[in-house]
């Protein structure tokens, strides 16, 4: 999937920091989007941050009840 692949991008030239901000700008934009809100759950996490992730997160499984990848996500915060 293409977030997958830029979020990988990003990371893999340290720009984590970017991906965090500019996937927030975009579910805060397109909040019925889950790509966006998954991909800042996910960055979010991937920054240490849980406090913000948490809530991403579950608000995707929210939007996508069931689904693994979402559910994998969450636990890995526990």
């Amino acid at each position: 999937d293409s977030l997958d692949r830029w979020m990988t991008l990003l990371k893999d030239t340290k720009r984590d920091i970017y991906a965090k901000d500019k996937l927030g700008e975009l579910a805060k934009q397109f909040p019925g989007r889950v790509e966006f809100t998954f991909g800042y759950g996910m960055a979010c996490n991937r920054a240490g941050e849980i406090s913000l992730a948490r809530p991403a997160l579950q608000k995707s499984l929210e939007m996508l009840p069931g689904n693994g990848k979402i559910q994998y996500e969450l636990g890995l915060l526990e």
